[in-house]
């Protein structure tokens, strides 16, 4: 894949010799097997570099081994909440299909606040803040916790799911991720990689102060 190159070149390569922004471009590759198989386009000729390990590591995920432990987490997402002591994210068992799960996941004392996050707001991307944000400024509670990282085992896909704690409340929600998380697909590690979640605290704080969403709030039970 890289060539003898270091991973910035090989990168620039890829992209620099690419068309497939072009949307005629991608049309013509789609029409023909052929025509993909012999292209010469920069991100083309990257993914059939990669193909044939990627489709042995899917085939090896496939396995009796790993379905036969998929089968025991459907199984026990449905008995309940899980035991004292586990902190559970990806309930949904959507997108990557069965529940990730870690034993005494903590939570890191990295967070934000709606106070932070006015004062990384540049005007600009990617600090840009939409306007009914900037207006309700006042209104919210500046000290509302609204991202905390944890260690919860995620993947791509993952986003959108609850993040529940020991009592089986839905604490917050995932949504990113740290770079060094993108192993997690194939192995866990807890060291550098670092789920991110946007607080339920921050959720309804905003349902109130910013989108005036009254009838979301009730019916999550925050009426009152």
């Amino acid at each position: 894949m890289l060539g003898g190159r270091t991973p910035e070149q090989a990168a620039k390569d890829y992209v620099s010799s690419s068309k497939l922004k072009d949307v005629a471009e991608r049309k013509r590759l789609a029409s023909s097997v052929e025509a993909a198989k012999n292209s010469e386009d920069g991100m083309i000729r990257l993914a059939r570099a990669l193909d044939e390990e990627a489709r042995l590591i899917r085939k090896r995920e496939r396995t009796n081994w790993m379905r036969s432990r998929r089968q025991t987490l459907r199984r026990s997402r449905w008995r309940g909440s899980p035991s004292t002591g586990h902190r559970v994210s990806g309930c949904d068992l959507h997108a990557t299909a069965f529940l990730r799960a870690g034993d005494r996941v903590r939570q890191d004392s990295v967070r934000t606040d709606f106070a932070g996050m006015y004062a990384h707001a540049t005007g600009e991307e990617p600090f840009r803040l939409p306007e009914s944000i900037l207006k309700a400024k006042s209104a919210l509670e500046a000290k509302t916790p609204l991202n905390f990282v944890s260690t919860c085992d995620i993947i791509g896909g993952n986003s959108g799911s609850p993040t529940v704690n020991t009592k089986g409340e839905v604490v917050g929600i995932i949504f990113d991720s740290n770079l060094e998380a993108m192993a997690n697909r194939f192995v866990y590690d807890e060291v550098e990689g670092r789920a991110v979640h946007v607080a339920s605290q921050g959720i309804i704080e905003a349902l109130r102060k910013v989108y005036h969403a009254q009838r979301v709030i009730e019916e999550l039970g925050f009426g009152k």
